[in-house]
């Protein structure tokens, strides 16, 4: 069979294929000279003898911080603003007779 010829010419700035030789089962693959970055990981010694924390002070207290207040109270103002909002637009839908009782 013939190969089919292509008029086709890539670019400068085009990736081209190169063929790269295949390793058959009977043959084997030289190893290639690259380098191995290895970093060894060991624990400091400073980083394995430090003493577990003591509990936080919020943590150990029975109250909720200022902060944490703050985020509840304007949650539970944002879910009341939507729930009389929403109602205010059902009574309104059924005033004007756009949605009917």
């Amino acid at each position: 069979m013939d190969e089919p010829t292509h008029d086709y010419q890539p670019a400068e700035h085009e990736a081209v294929p190169v063929a790269q030789p295949q390793a058959t089962a009977g043959e084997t693959v030289p190893e290639q000279d690259t380098p191995q970055h290895v970093i060894p990981v060991t624990p400091s010694p400073a980083a394995a003898s430090v003493a577990p924390a003591a509990p936080a002070k919020a943590a150990s207290d029975d109250y909720m911080d200022q902060a944490s207040f703050k985020e509840l109270f304007q949650m539970v103002g944002a879910m009341l603003f939507v729930a009389l909002l929403s109602a205010a637009g059902w009574h309104a839908a059924h005033y004007s007779g756009a949605w009917p009782y």
